[in-house]
C-alpha cells in the first residue's frame, strides 16, 4: 500500500510528522494484510463470538473511517473470484473489525458467482452490485437471477463452457440499474442459444433502460430494429474472421440510429459481408457525440458504411 500526502501542508515539521506517521502506518498495514491472508474463512452463522481487539493495539486506535479504507484496499488486493472471501476474513478478526466491516455496505458489492452469496447480498443491502460469471450451471444461474435486478455492471467471460440445458435456462426480464454488460467468449465453442435468449431481454428488449456500456465478444449479435438503446455511449462488438455475418446495412444503421449520445463504436468482423446496394440518402444516421470508431472488415465494407455516418 502506499500512502501519499495530498500536498496540503507547507510546514516542514508537520510534514517531517506526516511522513513519519505515513512510514508506520505501511508498515503495520503490511503486518496485518499478512495476517489477515492467513485467517482461514468463517462462516458466519456458526462462529463461535469473536474477541475483541487488544486495547493499546496502534491499529485499534485508527478511527473507522480508516479502517474502511484499508478494508476496501485489502480486498481489491485480491482477484474478483477471492475478493468476498477475502472480505469474510475481516470478519473474524475482532469484534470491533466485524461491527466495522458488515456495517460498510459497499465492500460487499463485488459478487463472483462461483460462490455464494448469501452472506454479500444480505451486507451489501441494496447497493448496485458488480457481477462476474465464468462458467455455468443451474446454481449460477439461479444466483444470477438474484442479481440481475440490482446489478450495475455484469460481466459473463469464459462463455464456452455454458453447458445449461434449454428447459434449466429462464430468461432474464429486468436490469433497471444495470450500466456495463459484457459478454465474452474465446471462440473455440459457439455460446449455446440459450445463453442468447436469457438475454434478449436485456439486448433487444427494454429491460435495461440505463445501459451506457456493452462489449459482446464471440457472441450471436445481430443487428436489427429491435436493438435499441438510447443511452448507449460505448458499443464493442466483436468476432472472429470467419464468422457468417447474416445482418444487411439497413439493419446496422438502423441499432445505430437508435444510440443518439454514441460516443465510441468498435466493431470488428460483424459487419454485414455485401453492403454495395445504395441506399436512399435519408438513411444517413446522425452521431454528434462520436469521438471513437474502429472498424475491422472488407475494405470497401469499412468505407460504406463510413459514408452513411454524418
Amino acid at each position: 500500500m502506499q500512502v501519499q500526502s495530498a500536498g496540503l501542508f507547507s510546514d516542514p515539521f508537520i510534514s517531517d510528522d506526516l511522513a513519519f506517521v505515513s512510514q508506520s502506518l505501511r508498515e503495520e498495514l503490511g503486518e496485518h494484510v499478512e495476517g489477515i491472508d492467513n485467517l482461514r474463512p468463517i462462516d458466519t452463522t456458526t462462529a463461535s463470538p469473536i474477541k475483541p481487539c487488544i486495547e493499546g493495539s496502534p491499529i485499534a486506535l485508527l478511527p473507522p473511517e480508516i479502517l474502511i479504507n484499508i478494508f476496501v484496499h485489502y480486498s481489491m488486493l485480491h482477484p474478483l473470484q477471492q475478493r468476498s472471501i477475502a472480505c469474510k476474513r475481516l470478519l473474524s478478526v475482532c469484534r470491533q473489525w466485524r461491527e466495522i466491516a458488515q456495517d460498510h455496505s459497499q465492500l460487499w458489492t463485488s459478487i463472483y458467482l462461483g460462490n455464494s452469496i448469501d452472506l454479500s447480498l444480505a451486507l451489501s443491502k441494496q447497493q448496485p452490485l458488480h457481477v462476474t460469471v465464468s462458467y455455468f450451471s443451474r446454481q449460477i444461474i439461479e444466483r444470477l437471477l438474484r442479481t440481475i435486478p440490482r446489478a450495475k455492471t455484469l460481466t459473463l467471460s469464459d462463455l464456452d463452457f455454458y453447458r445449461v440445458r434449454e428447459q434449466e435456462a429462464t430468461v432474464a426480464t429486468s436490469a433497471p440499474l444495470l450500466e456495463t454488460l459484457e459478454l465474452l467468449s474465446s471462440g473455440t465453442l459457439r455460446p449455446s442459444q440459450v445463453l442468447i435468449d436469457f438475454f434478449s431481454q436485456i439486448l433487444y428488449g427494454s429491460a435495461a433502460p440505463r445501459l451506457r456500456q456493452l462489449t459482446v465478444v464471440n457472441v450471436d449479435f445481430k443487428w436489427n430494429n429491435k436493438f435499441s438503446h438510447v443511452s448507449l455511449s460505448n458499443l464493442c462488438v466483436k468476432a472472429d474472421c470467419d464468422r457468417k455475418r447474416p445482418s444487411i446495412l439497413r439493419d446496422v444503421l438502423g441499432a445505430l440510429r437508435s444510440m443518439p449520445v454514441l460516443e465510441s463504436l468498435e466493431v470488428h468482423y460483424c459487419l454485414p459481408g455485401n453492403i454495395s446496394l445504395a441506399l436512399p440518402d435519408d438513411s444517413k444516421v446522425a452521431l454528434p457525440h462520436l469521438r471513437s470508431i474502429s472498424l475491422a472488415s472488407e475494405q470497401f465494407t469499412c468505407a460504406n458504411l463510413l459514408s452513411y455516418l454524418d
